[in-house]
């Protein structure tokens, strides 16, 4: 027993002779020798010394990793990526114009990503690898902390939402075998990774604003931090600017909040909310010959797109014991896409300049297009560690449950106004659909290790998907129909990899690929588009062979090659009816097979050195070489008979190769940025010479030149600049059939920025 005054007696001791040692943190050491008698309670005074006093210095020191390229862990929480191409950009080691989304830049490192620019403002992300098409990240299946972002998965999958890069901690992409855990994508995954907060604080801000030409203005804001067992963060962020061409001005607004809760040492919970929300003018395309004369001209300007998506979530992680965790997410996508725009009316001149009538002293009355979106998602997923032969296994197993509901407005006629305006002067739209899918999928995955060095990962997924289409197409002179489908597609993979040495390892996979009619396909999207009544769905695989890893400090790489192939693939022909007027046929236009290499080298030269060196240079190459054709492909349409046989691919350039050299320390860096992308053919036909309206031809060559500082100083602050573009090239990187041409829809021409932020 002890009392306030520290007074301690021990009873019951048998006599003896005993040694007591006193000790605590702070204090001096106290020890005594005593003799107790039978029956004697010991009694004793205690009063420590303080030993309190200036410690000597620590200095902790690490070497930064200065790749930012980074490979998915063999397993990740219930997932496995073992055997798979993986690829991890984390944000805080690149020196990427992040302020304007720049796709280019930021995703440099990973070979064969091939890029649409829609815009200056990188409002819309749109990328592909391997003959897939980039619009808006269709081909991929996207999400944001591991919940789907994709409008509807099977429907209608494009990603009109993105997060601001300045709130991305890292980008994750997994490519072919990946679609096994999140779905039958061609493309595999594609995961934004938001910002975390840090936990050593109660409040954590962080800050940053950029200026640039054209008037942009960005301010990115965030707040989080931790208090017990809650964690929080959120952030802001507003972009606009008036764009590089005339009538190209944007607005972007983006919100985030997360709570989490640490319910037990095994359990955590979390809900969290983004928004994005955006209004974004077009100019229109352009002609070869406009292009030519003047690349940033405008023919419109009363042409607006507005996506306004929003990301409600739950999600709950918990350890069940040492070897079983368990994942559940719910999550929800809510919102509307809308646009209004002037469409020609004539079509044998789809470019035609939207002007004021001379008779009416009025413009022409705009096209209004709205879909409204609602998506609910369930994800449960179990892993659980064993043995097998004195070795660890892992086992993945997940079920997901979607329910998406698209309402398709469009072809409304609106006012003759100049500003984003949905109003109608009629209230019936032409097309009026809704479009309903219904997913469940269940997957089964197992990490065995067979050698020390050796794994293998045999994977089966099955999907069950329901869509139907109800509704009217006054707009065209079709058949109205309603439209019903049920599938069971069977997925299966399998990936290994065989570790050579420590830090290289060999790796090889094989997946199923599918992808279902979608419903943009069933639906013409300009007058000069018509739609094949028979599609059929596009089934195929994707085959990885490749090694990477790490040569001393030096070097790291990554080298694989690759086939995917696309079955039934869904596509636009360039055919002329009996009057001479062209016009897009969209069908299955054949069978694809895209084989390439992917290259990815990094080499810093000072790392040869044995001595410490506070300076870093670093060179770097991504290159990816396509190989895509139709293996087969033949049609009969209006009597013409079309082969598509040794065709290329369409949207797919025949390289892509992106160079970077880095020079800089722990408080300045610079980086420079040269990309070169080969020509592609943007129809199946091949165009070479294109139309009078641009909306066929070859995609040329184009070659871009960037460059960005950052400096850090006094630990908290930091100042960025860079220049896109240097050389000001005329480039465009596709053309538009519809939206937001019809025509060439060009490239930026030479910006600058500057941004000055900080964190503490």
């Amino acid at each position: 027993t002890a009392n306030e005054s520290g007074q301690f007696t021990i009873k019951n001791i048998p006599a003896g002779k005993y040694k007591i040692w006193i000790s605590m943190l702070g204090y001096e050491k106290l020890s005594k020798e005593i003799t107790l008698k039978a029956g004697e309670n010991f009694t004793m005074n205690i009063h420590l010394k303080s030993e309190m006093g200036q410690l000597k210095t620590i200095v902790i020191e690490a070497e930064r990793d200065q790749q930012f390229m980074e490979r998915m862990p063999e397993i990740q929480g219930t997932n496995i990526f073992s055997g798979k191409k993986t690829e991890v950009i984390s944000m805080d080691k690149t020196n990427a114009n992040t302020a304007q989304n720049s796709t280019r830049q930021i995703f440099s490192k990973v070979p064969g990503i091939s890029t649409w620019e829609l815009d200056g403002a990188g409002v819309q992300v749109s990328i592909s690898s391997r003959g897939l098409n980039p619009h808006r990240s269709w081909e991929f299946n996207v999400n944001q902390n591991g919940f789907n972002i994709n409008s509807d998965l099977f429907g209608y999958p494009e990603a009109h939402y993105n997060p601001p890069m300045e709130a991305v901690q890292k980008i994750e992409i997994a490519r072919g075998s990946a679609a096994l855990q999140y779905g039958p994508q061609f493309g595999g995954m594609l995961n934004y990774v938001i910002k975390s907060p840090d936990t050593s604080k109660v409040i954590g801000v962080e800050s940053q604003q950029t200026s640039g030409s054209f008037g942009l203005f960005n301010t990115f804001n965030a707040l989080g931090g931790r208090k017990g067992k809650w964690t929080y963060y959120a952030y802001f962020n507003y972009r606009g600017s008036n764009g590089w061409r005339p009538s190209s001005r944007y607005d972007f607004f983006a919100t985030h909040a997360a709570l989490h809760y640490q319910l037990s040492k095994k359990i955590k919970l979390g809900i969290e909310f983004s928004r994005m929300n955006y209004v974004i003018q077009f100019g229109g395309g352009l002609s070869d010959n406009q292009f030519n004369q003047n690349p940033r001209q405008s023919l419109r300007n009363r042409n607006y797109f507005n996506p306004d998506i929003m990301l409600p979530a739950f999600f709950m992680d918990a350890d069940i014991n040492e070897k079983t965790k368990l994942s559940l997410k719910l999550y929800a996508l809510s919102g509307q896409r809308n646009s209004v725009q002037f469409i020609s009316s004539d079509p044998k001149n789809p470019l035609q300049k939207d002007s004021i009538n001379p008779l009416t002293g009025t413009y022409k009355s705009r096209q209004v297009d709205r879909d409204y979106y609602l998506s609910l998602t369930s994800d449960l997923r179990l892993s659980r560690k064993w043995t097998a032969f004195n070795k660890a296994q892992f086992f993945s197993a997940g079920m997901k449950y979607s329910y998406s509901n698209t309402l398709r407005q469009q072809r409304g006629k609106g006012t003759t106004g100049t500003d984003f305006d949905l109003s109608l002067i009629d209230p019936q739209y032409g097309i009026d659909l809704d479009f309903i899918t219904i997913n469940q999928g269940i997957y089964i995955e197992n990490l065995f290790q067979i050698a020390d060095r050796w794994s293998v990962t045999p994977g089966i997924r099955f999907d069950h998907i329901e869509s139907s289409m109800r509704g009217d197409l006054k707009a065209f002179t079709m058949l109205q129909k309603a439209y019903d489908a049920k599938r069971n597609q069977l997925t299966v993979g399998l990936g290994s990899e065989f570790k050579i040495h420590k830090q290289i390892s060999a790796y090889a996979n094989y997946s199923n690929a599918y992808r279902p009619i979608l419903y943009a396909d069933l639906v013409p999207t300009a007058i000069t588009a018509v739609v094949d009544p028979n599609l059929k769905d596009a089934k195929g695989y994707n085959v990885d062979i490749g090694i990477r890893g790490k040569l001393t400090k030096a070097i790291q790489f990554d080298i694989s090659v690759f086939a995917l192939y696309y079955g039934n693939r869904i596509g636009n022909l360039s055919l002329s009816n009996t009057a001479g007027t062209s016009y897009l046929y969209r069908t299955n236009i054949g069978n694809a097979l895209t084989k390439g290499i992917e290259s990815f080298i990094e080499f810093h030269p000072l790392n040869y050195m044995q001595r410490s060196h506070s300076l870093d240079i670093s060179v770097f190459n991504s290159l990816s070489i396509n190989n895509a054709k139709y293996v087969d492909g033949s049609l009969s349409i209006s009597g013409k008979n079309i082969d598509l046989t040794n065709k290329k691919v369409e949207d797919v350039p025949e390289y892509i190769s992106r160079s970077g050299l880095s020079i800089g320390n722990k408080t300045f860096v610079i980086s420079l940025l040269y990309s070169l992308v080969g020509m592609s053919y943007s129809d199946a036909n091949n165009t070479g010479i294109s139309n009078a309206d641009g909306m066929v031809g070859t995609v040329p060559t184009y070659q871009l030149f960037d460059a960005n500082i950052l400096y850090h100083f006094q630990k908290k602050y930091n100042v960025k600049a860079g220049v896109n573009n240097i050389a000001d090239s005329h480039y465009f990187t596709r053309r538009s059939t519809g939206y937001p041409g019809p025509g060439i829809v060009t490239g930026d021409g030479r910006s600058y920025f500057i941004s000055f932020g900080f964190k503490f």
